[in-house]
């Protein structure tokens, strides 16, 4: 499930920042979602969710048992 999740989110991402990458494959063979996200948004949101994991584990792991 984490495979199938991780998997798909990072192609999304990746359809916001690259031209070569194409959501719709199939369909339609354009990236519509190119340029709607600013790639600084995504970078930093990805730094940002990255440390609230970690600390949410790190925060879990120590006082939940």
């Amino acid at each position: 499930m984490s495979a199938y999740i991780g998997s798909f989110s990072h192609i999304l991402l990746d359809a916001f920042m690259h031209h070569d990458v194409y959501f719709f494959y199939p369909w339609i063979l354009k990236n519509p979602l190119l340029h709607i996200i600013p790639y600084s948004l995504i970078f930093y949101s990805c730094i940002f969710t990255a440390i609230f994991g970690g600390i949410s584990w790190l925060y879990l792991s120590k006082y939940k048992k």
